[in-house]
């Protein structure tokens, strides 16, 4: 007896080690993790090796806190499946806007069968929204979002993080067939444009048991936005759930089949919203299902504006 369990514990570690054989430790290749020290090349580079690796790989990054001046790029396509495990970490971008050269802070892009798993993503935000650049007007705004997720497809993000943005927190853009389940969200109310989950140009998503604490839209959708299904979704303080601000550029694609249900929404500015642009290129929004709304103190329950300009720059 004691034979066969020495066996089947020699497996069980055998089987362990393979499943995380390629898994790169970020501090392997650098990272200090006291919260200081840029560990942002030795997350470039662990990913790097992850991703040229053989699959199933990813990277780790062990509990403490690490300082990321950006770019962050993890990007693929990779030889395979790609996790990421940041469970017990937090991450830290730097506080000064000028530390930045463009709209994102962490880009995950082009990664197929992507798992991330924990992590606080901190961006530090509180200065940057003392900043007049990026007013909410048709213009393009360069001050970083938290995280970026482009073509990133048949993926899970769980279990995730961010607080204090810059800008948007996390950005989900081309990413078919992807969850988001159980994240977190939380910046104070007087925050800008820090729309929580913003999704763009996809096909069946998914989003489920997320709080969500901003001061611009908890979950906002652009065009091309199709099959996506929120539930189990709390929001407050912030903007809502908004579907746009739709028509400010010209042949934009449909927004279609969209579920919002079993939501709560607490002291928000808005409940549910529908909102295009003053003046806005034709476009359409059909096939919307608002079910199982709770809403406790919001302003405006029901929105459908198509005259917005909230700067009162639009030409109309």
């Amino acid at each position: 007896m004691d034979n066969i369990r020495a066996i089947c514990c020699f497996f069980l570690m055998a089987l362990v080690a393979r499943n995380h054989a390629g898994l790169v430790d970020i501090k392997a290749k650098g990272a200090k993790g006291d919260g200081k020290t840029d560990d942002g090349p030795a997350i470039n580079n662990a990913w790097k090796e992850a991703c040229a690796g053989a699959a199933p790989s990813g990277i780790v990054f062990p509990p403490g806190t690490y300082m990321a001046f950006p770019p962050i790029n993890l990007t693929g396509p990779c030889k395979g499946p790609m996790e990421i495990k940041a469970t017990g970490a937090t991450i830290k971008a730097p506080p000064e806007l000028e530390k930045f050269k463009t709209g994102t802070w962490i880009s995950i892009m082009y990664v197929d069968r992507l798992t991330m798993t924990g992590g606080t993503f901190d961006g530090q935000g509180q200065e940057s929204w003392k900043n007049k650049k990026c007013g909410d007007k048709q213009t393009s705004c360069d001050i970083p979002a938290n995280i970026n997720f482009g073509f990133c497809k048949h993926s899970l993000i769980k279990n995730v993080t961010s607080v204090n943005s810059k800008y948007f927190h996390i950005i989900v853009l081309r990413c078919d067939n992807t969850t988001l389940e159980h994240i977190t969200i939380n910046a104070p109310k007087n925050s800008p444009n820090t729309d929580g989950i913003h999704l763009s140009r996809l096909i069946g998503v998914n989003i489920t048991n997320a709080n969500i604490k901003t001061g611009d839209d908890c979950i906002s959708f652009s065009e091309r936005s199709e099959n996506v299904r929120v539930e189990k979704v709390t929001c407050g303080p912030g903007h809502g759930i908004s579907i746009g601000s739709l028509g400010k550029n010209p042949n934009e694609r449909p927004v279609h089949g969209i579920w919002i249900k079993n939501c709560t929404l607490i002291g928000t500015d808005n409940g549910v919203r529908i909102k295009s642009w003053a003046a806005a290129h034709p476009g359409s929004v059909n096939d919307v299902h608002f079910e199982e709304i709770i809403m406790e103190k919001v302003a405006n329950p029901i929105v459908i504006d198509q005259n917005y300009c909230p700067a009162k720059s639009c030409k109309v």
